[in-house]
């Protein structure tokens, strides 16, 4: 009679592969919630960033900010909450405006500019370093400065004036309206022959908070 041989037994864990598996565990879930999510805006500074990412985590949202080798940075959400996101951060005035300043419109393109054309980028960057200046202003979400610098002639007595008409939209918490000599004689004292009269300015209030419940809540409302 043949006497059954013991099936063999699987070799048990070592204590070294024990510890080792929790910490594979999180790698592998790491990868995993690293691979959900998506940027939503990139090239952008890191204090611009930082603040997308803290309005993000104050109406719920997770994000984070990667940090680029060139020295910018970008925001990243879930997938499932981009658009989302993205309504939430407009709703706030982001990604801020971009303006283009005094040295980039004046840079060297090889051809020499007629007169002509010297003046309209002069009153170009004009406008757009004003309208940076404006909208660095605490509350401001975009500003915009239209600049008339007529051509007079010298031998005319009756000159037509300069103008200025300045669009600020902004935060309607914020008092942007007390600041209204301010933000004119700003103007005025930047543009040659330009008086405060002549500078108008047209506020928009934006009610950031309801936009952005009305973003968070679309998506509950559409799977409802």
């Amino acid at each position: 009679m043949e006497t059954a041989m013991p099936s063999a037994r699987p070799n048990a864990p070592t204590p070294r592969l024990r510890r080792l598996r929790p910490v594979a565990m999180l790698a592998v879930l790491a990868l995993v919630l690293g691979a959900c999510k998506t940027d939503l805006y990139t090239k952008l500074s890191e204090r611009e960033a930082n603040e997308m990412v803290a309005l993000l985590l104050d109406k719920g949202i997770t994000a984070s900010r990667v940090g680029a080798k060139d020295g910018t940075s970008s925001v990243q959400v879930e997938d499932g909450r981009f658009a989302q996101a993205v309504e939430v951060l407009k709703a706030g005035g982001y990604p801020r405006q971009s303006f283009t300043n005094m040295g980039e419109v004046f840079k060297g393109g090889g051809l020499i500019a007629s007169p002509t054309e010297e003046r309209a980028r002069y009153v170009y960057a004009l406008s757009e370093e004003l309208s940076k200046t404006i909208s660095s202003i605490d509350g401001v979400l975009s500003a915009r400065i239209h600049v008339v610098l007529p051509k007079n002639d010298l031998l005319k007595q009756d000159a037509t004036p300069s103008s200025a008409s300045v669009f600020i939209r902004h935060d309607q918490e914020a008092p942007l309206k007390t600041l209204l000599p301010q933000i004119k004689m700003l103007v005025a004292n930047s543009i040659e022959g330009l008086s405060y009269e002549k500078v108008s300015v047209v506020f928009v209030p934006v009610d950031r908070s309801q936009n952005a419940g009305a973003a968070l809540a679309a998506p509950a409302q559409a799977a409802a």
